[in-house]
Formats: structure tokens, C-alpha cells, sequence
């Protein structure tokens, strides 16, 4: 019993050093990167610190029962550390991506600019905590990049979602943008800017 405990701590550690190598690997930390991709290989990554994770737990439980010596699990640790700081700096940029297009592309008239900055305050804060640190952080840095030229954008919200603005002055905003108005047809700030 005790040789089969030691031959599965063995591979579960072999199995960790996988895990950190992968998490160690760059991929997590190209800011160029697809956001859906990332949180792909993430998952993967996370699924397979789960396993470890949880025969971790159980082999320490086994080791103490059966009175051997516990081996030092504190790379179990490290890891999901490491994972977390991906998890999160890539969670923030893939939760600003989908507001982004969200309110990008929602109808100018449905857009509830408080809201819009409520959420950009707490993406800001969050980013901010983050950067102090890991402030070499390309990801980091992108999110943060992306914020600011977003945050120019709000005035700009704040003006086409007002819900004052009537049809003769989208009529005039569409005639100095060069484009067609029609009244019926739903337009985004997509639309405004692109």
C-alpha cells in the first residue's frame, strides 16, 4: 500500500511539473494573444491543476495516516498562485472585451451611460490593483491601454444615449458624418465611429 502511495505521489508530481512548465511556458503572458484562445488553454491548464491538486490533498491525507514522511507539496501552492494571476488578468480583459462589444454595438437609445462607467470604474480599479503588482505585466499593460482610449469614448456615449436628442438631430449628426439617416433602423456607436 505504502509503494503504490509513493509510486502516485511520484507521477502526481510528475504531473506538476507540467503544470508549472505550461503555466511558465510565455503563452499566458503574450499580450498580442486571442482573449478566447488563452481562456481556452487556461481551462485546460486549470483542469489539469485541479486533478493535481486533489490527489495533492488526498496522497498528503494518506502520507500522515499511514505514518511516512509527507513529502513538501508547497509547488501545489506556487501553482495555483500562478494560475489565479492568469485566471484573473485574462478573466478582467476577456469581461472588458464583452462589455466593450456589448456597448459598442447596443443601440445608442438603450445605452445607460452610468452603467457604462460604473462598469469601467470597476474594470479601472481592478486593472489598477493588478498593475501595482505585476506592473511588467504585458497583459496587464494592454488592459489597461485598452481602458484609456475606451474612457476617451465616454463623452461620446454620454451624448448618443441622452435620451433628448430627437430625430432631427440625428438627422443633422448622420449629414455631418456623410451617412444616410433612417429613422427606423437601429444605429450604434459602432456605427458613429466606424
Amino acid at each position: 500500500m505504502v509503494a503504490e502511495l509513493e509510486k502516485n505521489t511520484t507521477a502526481m508530481f510528475s504531473r506538476l511539473v507540467e503544470v508549472i512548465a505550461d503555466l511558465r511556458s510565455g503563452k499566458f503572458d503574450d499580450p498580442e494573444a486571442q482573449t478566447s484562445t488563452v481562456l481556452g488553454h487556461l481551462a485546460t491548464t486549470g483542469a489539469a491543476y485541479d486533478d493535481v491538486a486533489e490527489k495533492a490533498k488526498r496522497f498528503k491525507s494518506y502520507q500522515e495516516l499511514f505514518g511516512v514522511v509527507v513529502s513538501n507539496y508547497s509547488d501545489v501552492e506556487q501553482a495555483a498562485k500562478e494560475l489565479t494571476v492568469h485566471r484573473n488578468k485574462w478573466g478582467q480583459l476577456h469581461e472588458f472585451e464583452v462589455a466593450l462589444d456589448s456597448w459598442m454595438s447596443a443601440a445608442c437609445r438603450e445605452l445607460d451611460p452610468q452603467a457604462v462607467q460604473a462598469k469601467v470604474d470597476e474594470l479601472v480599479k481592478a486593472n489598477y490593483k493588478m498593475l501595482k503588482s505585476r506592473k511588467d505585466d504585458a497583459v496587464v499593460t494592454r488592459l489597461k491601454r485598452e481602458l484609456d482610449e475606451f474612457k476617451q469614448k465616454m463623452p461620446l456615449i454620454a451624448e448618443v444615449s441622452n435620451p433628448a436628442l430627437e430625430q432631427r438631430h440625428w438627422a443633422q449628426i448622420f449629414a455631418v458624418l456623410g451617412q444616410p439617416f433612417d429613422p427606423e433602423t437601429p444605429f450604434c456607436v459602432k456605427d458613429l465611429i466606424g
